[in-house]
């Protein structure tokens, strides 16, 4: 089942390929897709089996030499973030890398057959609970986090050297929904906990959609309703 996709917008002209998707899936495979044609595949780049539940492709794009060409022919490179479910067993499990992943979409508009994922291996610190939401800066220098638990997670992405860096620069704890006594969450849909047993009321604290404004690039955040209580936008206004 297809968890995430979204649209790459071509900034050069690609030969005969006008569509160029990029999906997540449950079985947690990265697909590149052009006008409905798998051209790369990426296996379990959040551990094996490890579903993509959301991705985001980082604004801006840069250029750099082909290794796998003797031309010296430059592609054109875009950074993808993804992300996953709670990971509880990061620390048991070699098999589970967390719940951030960052990946490279290298193409390159001479080389109609060329395309590539490959994942960016990088120290940083997973997190717990589950991711949400991405959303960039359109200058592609920060990217705010949603999570879970109601809190979102601030990274600098950036280059030195002609190399990617990623550091984490701290969490905004959300205020959440109005009234009715809770400061964050939803409550979910009610949950048996035993056959026949008695519903349980299940609390989310889940941050459902993030974006930072054009121009002004102050971040908005949505919390959800909870409980008849109100649902609010959040304002913040941080690193203008």
């Amino acid at each position: 089942m297809c968890m995430s996709l979204r649209g790459i917008e071509k900034t050069y002209p690609i030969n005969q390929i006008h569509s160029i998707l990029l999906a997540g899936f449950e079985s947690g495979h990265l697909i590149l897709l052009g006008d409905g044609r798998v051209l790369s595949v990426l296996n379990y780049p959040l551990g094996q089996s490890i579903p993509i539940m959301t991705l985001s492709i980082q604004p801006d794009f840069k250029q750099q030499l082909c290794k796998e060409s003797t031309d010296r022919i430059k592609t054109n490179v875009k950074f993808v973030v993804l992300g996953g479910p709670s990971v509880d067993s990061c620390d048991t499990d070699p098999s589970v890398d967390g719940n951030i992943a960052f990946v490279q979409l290298e193409f390159d508009s001479q080389m109609s057959n060329y395309f590539k994922l490959s994942k960016i291996h990088k120290s940083l610190d997973n997190c717990t609970t589950g991711i949400s939401c991405f959303t960039w800066r359109d200058d592609g220098r920060l990217l705010a986090v949603g999570q879970w638990d109601g809190q979102i997670h601030l990274i600098d992405v950036y280059f030195k050297n002609n190399q990617l860096k990623i550091k984490s620069l701290g969490y905004l704890p959300s205020l959440g929904s109005l009234n009715e006594g809770s400061l964050i969450g939803e409550w979910s849909s009610t949950t048996l906990t035993k056959p026949h047993g008695p519903n349980i009321d299940q609390q989310s604290r889940i941050i459902r959609s993030c974006t930072f404004t054009k121009q002004s690039h102050f971040l908005i955040t949505s919390v959800p309703a909870n409980g008849g209580a109100l649902g609010s936008l959040l304002i913040w206004d941080i690193y203008r």
